[in-house]
């Protein structure tokens, strides 16, 4: 079986189980994150969302329980990614990372006040 994740404008994350040969859904979970989910990554068994509200959530599929980091922005998170033992995300005109292993926020990169970042790719080891 597989895990399918999916975010909603509600703020809403839904975790369905669906079969590996067929999308019948054999079991389903809903969270709600508390502001609009505009993005998602699966990394190392956590589901990550960045949100409307510029914050940065969390889900530990072992535990169940969502961690969510302060605002790093006041814009909407777009985009996220993982590079060098962080998640990476794209908020308003700002890089911002998260450390993998102590949580730590910090600004990794700001561009013109004119231009909103949308995404960001990592590549290579």
């Amino acid at each position: 079986e597989q895990w399918l994740w999916l975010g909603s404008e509600g703020g809403i994350l839904y975790l369905l189980k669906v079969g590996v040969s067929s999308l019948d859904v054999a079991s389903s979970l809903s969270i709600d994150m508390g502001s609009s989910i505009k993005c998602l990554l699966s990394h190392d068994n956590h589901v990550w969302a960045g949100l409307d509200n510029g914050q940065i959530a969390k889900f530990n599929l072992d535990s169940g329980i969502t961690t969510t980091f302060s605002q790093p922005s006041s814009c909407s998170v777009t985009c996220l990614t993982v590079a060098s033992h962080m998640i990476v995300a794209t908020t308003g005109n700002k890089v911002v990372g998260v450390s993998l292993s102590s949580g730590e926020k910090k600004e990794l990169l700001e561009v013109s006040s004119h231009h909103n970042l949308v995404g960001v790719v990592a590549e290579g080891d």
